[in-house]
């Protein structure tokens, strides 16, 4: 799901990935398996998704995000922009 995310937001180079461990405890903690479903909500709610799973469309996702993120900065006095490290906007 990472390179999926990082190849939707347009970086194109070599993606090296490190083990957990070498983020301490907490990137340990972030790094573990989890299963969430939303089927409560379909009998409950009557609510249906929309995309069946983050990488049915990584890009619009992506655009999605970026737009709440202008969104948010613009209405927040608060916000530090994001350090982009060179990837695509």
């Amino acid at each position: 799901m990472r390179c999926v995310a990082i190849r939707a937001a347009g970086y194109t180079g070599e993606i090296t990935l490190e083990p957990a461990e070498a983020g301490g405890m907490m990137q340990v903690a972030a790094d573990q398996d989890e299963l969430v479903s939303s089927a409560k909500a379909h009998p409950l709610l009557g609510w249906r998704p929309r995309h069946a799973s983050f990488t049915d469309d990584p890009e619009q996702h992506y655009r999605a995000w970026k737009a709440g993120r202008r969104c948010l900065s613009s209405r927040s006095s608060w916000h530090e922009p994001a350090v982009d490290h060179g990837h695509p906007a």
